[in-house]
């Protein structure tokens, strides 16, 4: 089995099929201390194999393809491994996504340690170095080698290529302090759709903490609060019909009507969200989405008396069924216990009201006086795309 293994360029869009780019048995990466720095590896094998990255013993389902194994290496000038590591290294595998034209481009970094890769067909490896805080400034040597093994043969070295990783001595905060402030919202009910799991089921829960986590190496600043459902109204989905897909966003507040017709909250779910952001060090501000500024009259709205299409389900107990709040008092008196609830919690401080480009000033300006009614020292994010609400006193 022939076997092509070389670096790219990490700025290299990758497709599919397509010509490989020339491979390179070597590269430069310049890094500072308690950064991230990315490398690009390719391989192609002239016939199929189950190629793993790490270490992990792999077979394909017939256990009888040749078997190809990717392992990275600090070492120093004489090729052993190198006592003090200046930093983490991670390998994935790049899938492929198409693109507007059809091609399948390299995109999504996979989770998977191993493929069966296809015969005369090139495949991606990304390679992550996060340095240490403490690395000693100077060039270190990334070996990334590979090995072929067939059956029950001893492993044999095939190729090797090399990474330079010059580390500066310039030190980086830590994420969470970065003076750039990230701010990337989060659709939490949308992750339990996509990955088959129960909304708010333990597994839910684990998805949740890894993007958390995920988003806290970028520098995340702010944990978002889905408070009323489909806020966005499924980013006009509905509307869509040559392509079906349900895009719509869910109330992490559950809210029950009793018998004396008094709503009571349920904050559950919510400040689960809240403290599993913080755990992950992401604590700096809570964006409250699906108050103000809810998208498109068309899909409809439940409020009969109240201008924004907020659409808020709540358990009546009374008829032992669900219906919406449908009453601006009703509106009202959600709001005041989301606000008492998040004084109580301490977070009164860090929360925002946020809206996404909203487009009516007038009405804009109406829900605004009715939230301050509620509670004065609200504050608000809005992510506008219309000039004059820059130029409305709001």
């Amino acid at each position: 089995m022939e076997i092509k293994w070389g670096l790219i360029d990490p700025g290299t869009r990758f497709f599919k099929g397509k010509q490989v780019p020339a491979l390179r048995d070597s590269w430069k990466l310049d890094a500072v201390r308690n950064g991230v720095v990315f490398a690009a590896a390719v391989i192609q094998c002239s016939e199929p194999a189950v190629a793993t990255l790490g270490r992990n013993l792999a077979f394909d389902w017939t256990g009888k393809l040749p078997r190809v194994r990717i392992e990275a290496r600090w070492t120093d000038g004489q090729g052993q491994p190198l006592q003090q590591a200046p930093g983490r290294v991670s390998l994935h595998w790049v899938g492929y996504v198409p693109d507007d034209n059809g091609d399948l481009s390299g995109d999504a970094l996979l989770t998977a340690e191993s493929l069966t890769l296809e015969a005369d067909f090139a495949y991606a490896v990304w390679v992550r170095v996060e340095t240490e805080k403490d690395a000693a400034p100077g060039v270190y040597k990334l070996d990334l080698n590979l090995y072929v093994q067939q059956g029950w043969d001893e492993e044999a070295a095939a190729a090797s290529v090399s990474v330079a990783v010059r580390v500066h001595e310039v030190t980086l905060p830590d994420p969470r302090d970065y003076a750039f402030y990230l701010d990337l919202w989060q659709h939490h009910t949308r992750w339990a759709q996509y990955y088959n799991v129960p909304r708010w089921s333990e597994r839910h829960w684990r998805l949740i903490e890894a993007f958390a986590a995920e988003l806290a190496k970028g520098g995340q600043k702010a944990v978002t609060v889905v408070a009323s459902d489909a806020p966005w109204a499924g980013q006009g989905c509905w509307d869509v019909p040559q392509e079906p897909f349900a895009f719509y966003e869910f109330n992490t507040v559950g809210v029950t009507r009793d018998q004396d017709g008094r709503l009571r909250c349920d904050f559950t779910v919510m400040d689960r969200l809240i403290e599993t952001y913080a755990a992950a060090g992401i604590d700096r501000e809570i964006e409250i989405i699906g108050l103000l500024g809810a998208w498109h009259d068309a899909f409809g709205s439940p409020l009969e008396d109240y201008p924004d299409p907020i659409r808020i389900r709540v358990y009546d107990e009374a008829t032992g069924r669900y219906d919406f709040i449908r009453t601006k008092d009703e509106l009202a008196a959600y709001v005041k216990q989301l606000v008492d609830h998040l004084k109580a919690r301490g977070w009164f401080e860090k929360a925002r009201i946020s809206s996404d480009e909203p487009a009516d000033v007038e009405r804009f300006r109406t829900c605004i006086e009715f939230l301050r009614s509620i509670e004065p020292d609200l504050r608000f994010k809005i992510a506008c795309n219309h000039a004059e609400f820059m130029d409305a006193s709001l």
